[in-house]
């Protein structure tokens, strides 16, 4: 059920790119769904309590669910305008109906127009603040109205006990309020999971789904923090592809990309808890390693280099042989975070130029 309901309100969000129309979209979606509720709620109540006026009132709204359910139609067609302008008709008509029938001015249902007044600003994008400010002033301007300028209700609804009549009076502007600060913590959820959805993408290589340059660059800097600290060592080691070029000139950009995720993959599983792994470059990857002399490091580097080499990749049933050529430096804590990086640099270059398929420490960091 709460999958179907998830389908539902994600109807027409991902026919677009743009993140505010997703967000638009969703909760436009997310207040039809609630109003269909709402409408239910009160109708159960009204039937239990049966008075003839609020039987009347849940007769009147019947038209007023397929519009709602239309609202999340129109929205899985790409007419989101349309949905956002008869998801506001159908919810402040259905009010003004049911006021004028049966409510009046008696049990304070006008409380509701508040929500609708506000509401607006949660379906329409802000470049759309015409249409905001003229569904805030209708809004207003309807309560105001049935505040100030008392609405006789059905007769029937002056039946009501007084006890029944003090709890709807009390309901109205409850629900009211409630459903405001639902909306808000609703916005505020929706708000925050996409930028933490942002922010994973800025940081995220988007083919191998490692940590980008950017997060690689961050996090150097606290972990070379942490180190300073705790006076523990800390080891960088640069890792290339070799060959990758011909990879890429014989077969193709496609297969070069699985070799990267190829790659990515077996770094994950060769490496521990508490190594940053991330994607540098083209071809490149960056390792640090907190709390590693550099022998310790070579041993590491020396695993991931045989893992790769002793791991088949295939393609269209043939083997091709992936190899990484690997440098590694001891971060100097007394030097810019440039210079730890360049002596890991100069390193892979010699490691290349040694046949590649090797691991060299930098002369700097010698390997005790």
């Amino acid at each position: 059920m709460l999958s179907q309901v998830s389908t539902w309100v994600h109807w027409g969000v991902e026919s677009h790119l743009d993140h505010t129309t997703k967000r638009k979209i969703l909760l436009t979606n997310i207040a039809a769904l609630l109003a269909i509720v709402s409408l239910g709620s009160y109708a159960l109540l009204f039937t239990f309590i049966g008075n003839p006026a609020l039987i009347n009132v849940i007769y009147t709204q019947i038209p007023f669910y397929p519009m709602l359910v239309l609202v999340l139609h129109l929205n899985s067609q790409g007419r989101n305008c349309q949905a956002r302008w008869l998801l506001v008709f159908a919810i402040v008509a259905s009010q003004i109906v049911a006021s004028l029938i049966s409510f009046g001015s008696f049990v304070n249902s006008y409380y509701s127009y508040i929500l609708f007044a506000l509401g607006a600003i949660v379906v329409f994008p802000l470049e759309r603040w015409k249409s905001i400010a003229f569904i805030f002033v209708v809004n207003i301007g309807l309560f105001l109205y049935f505040e100030f300028n008392w609405v006789e209700p059905a007769p029937a609804l002056l039946q009501l006990d007084n006890d029944v009549a003090r709890l709807i009076r009390q309901l109205f502007p409850t629900t009211s309020f409630v459903s405001v600060l639902l909306l808000m913590g609703i916005v505020e959820f929706i708000a925050a999971r996409s930028e933490r959805r942002l922010e994973g993408l800025s940081i995220t290589d988007p083919l191998t789904l490692l940590p980008n340059r950017r997060y690689f660059e961050n996090t150097f800097k606290l972990e070379v923090a942490q180190s300073q600290r705790s006076a523990t060592p800390l080891a960088l080691a640069i890792l290339d592809i070799d060959y990758f070029k011909q990879v890429n000139d014989t077969y193709g950009h496609d297969v070069g990309d699985q070799v990267l995720v190829h790659i990515s993959t077996l770094l994950r599983r060769s490496t521990r808890a508490g190594n940053v792994i991330a994607r540098v470059g083209g071809e490149e990857f960056a390792l640090l390693l907190p709390n590693t002399k550099p022998s310790e490091a070579l041993e590491i580097a020396e695993r991931i280099r045989t893992n790769i080499e002793e791991t088949s990749y295939s393609h269209d049933g043939r083997r091709l042989p992936v190899t990484v050529s690997i440098g590694i430096s001891q971060v100097a804590y007394n030097e810019a975070l440039e210079y730890s990086y360049k002596l890991a640099d100069e390193a892979l270059y010699e490691a290349k130029n040694r046949g590649r398929n090797c691991v060299f420490i930098h002369p700097q960091s010698p390997a005790t």
